[in-house]
């Protein structure tokens, strides 16, 4: 299973309907966030010790928004982040590849995390919202 979201290899490339668009990219106000897991222990006298929990120690989490977006945007984004078959066929717990922006801009696996939010703005235009969350697996 090879989905990528966005660059080169676009899965977005191959559809009719979304090929005659601009690039699918969120918008300038979707935020990226790192989770720096460490694992602590605390002695005697405010001692303690740290070491990063496990070798990916720095997950990234993206909240993105794709907003004032076309209906036919609106649904093939829903279509992909769901795994909605024939197009974009994988599961919902399986991952996709995805390249944030910058300034961590280096691909990864990633999946949905939580719920996809759909906001009516105006006619034939809408806003998407969802969580990413960076997944490790071979």
């Amino acid at each position: 299973m090879k989905l990528y979201f966005n660059g080169p290899k676009s899965v977005f490339h191959r559809v009719k309907a979304v090929r005659d668009y601009a690039p699918i990219l969120p918008s300038y106000t979707s935020q990226l966030s790192v989770e720096q897991r460490t694992l602590k222990v605390q002695f005697g006298d405010g001692y303690e010790q740290r070491v990063p929990e496990g070798i990916n120690s720095l997950p990234l989490n993206l909240r993105l928004i794709f907003a004032n977006r076309s209906l036919v945007i609106t649904k093939e984004l829903r279509r992909f982040f769901t795994g909605h078959p024939p197009t974009y066929d994988r599961q919902i717990q399986e991952y996709f590849y995805f390249t944030p922006p910058e300034p961590w801009d280096t691909e990864g696996k990633f999946v949905v995390e939580g719920e996809i939010s759909v906001q009516f703005v105006q006619a034939n235009s809408f806003t998407t919202s969802l969580t990413l969350r960076q997944v490790f697996e071979p």
